[in-house]
């Protein structure tokens, strides 16, 4: 009934404590019209390049990587998040530049993390290859209050990327209503950093 995730290494040096996550997760959520069932219909068309394996070894892959929610305890908890946005960032490119802050922001508010990826990787597909991707915890510096934002970095700004951002927030909006976590994708109009 259950499928397990092997223990490997982190890019760090950590070790990644073993969980459990139920098969059955999976077949609910291609049954359903969500946010969720978009989730990993993107997840799977973005990865299916990297992957070697047959379609159903790839959804597992998939599975064990991004959906956390049958963690146990924090640390667990903590690990699988920080590896799936390390992969995240091998594979579509998304930057992390203080991933600490990102992960404890994530553990802290229940069922963020789910938004969080959706809204990550629908803003990659928006944006494509030509933009940077950076996920960040944003501190105001006027109100005690912090959120996570993905700022959008171009070299040269489309004319139009301030609609286009908005289209990517009225994909991922409903999402948050299921959380007291806070996710603004927005751009700072820098250009990309490398």
């Amino acid at each position: 009934m259950y499928a397990t995730q092997s223990p490997f290494q982190f890019a760090f040096g950590q070790q990644k404590k073993e969980f459990m996550i139920p098969e059955e997760y999976f077949s609910e959520i291609e049954d359903s019209d969500s946010w969720q069932t978009k989730l990993f219909k993107i997840l799977t068309r973005l990865l299916s390049n990297t992957y070697s394996h047959s379609a159903q070894e790839m959804v597992q892959e998939i599975a064990n990587v991004f959906f956390n929610e049958m963690c146990t305890d924090t640390a667990s908890y903590y690990s699988s998040i920080e590896n799936s946005f390390y992969e995240l960032s091998t594979y579509l490119d998304i930057d992390f530049p203080n991933v600490d802050d990102v992960v404890d922001y994530s553990v802290k508010y229940s069922g963020f993390y789910d938004v969080l990826i959706y809204a990550s990787i629908l803003t990659r597909e928006k944006f494509g290859e030509n933009s940077q991707i950076s996920v960040e915890l944003y501190r105001d510096p006027e109100f005690d209050d912090h959120y996570i934002s993905i700022y959008v970095r171009q070299d040269s700004y489309e004319d139009d990327i301030l609609e286009q951002i908005e289209e990517v927030c009225s994909e991922y909006e409903e999402a948050l209503s299921d959380t007291s976590g806070w996710l603004l994708v927005t751009t700072d109009f820098k250009p990309k950093s490398r």
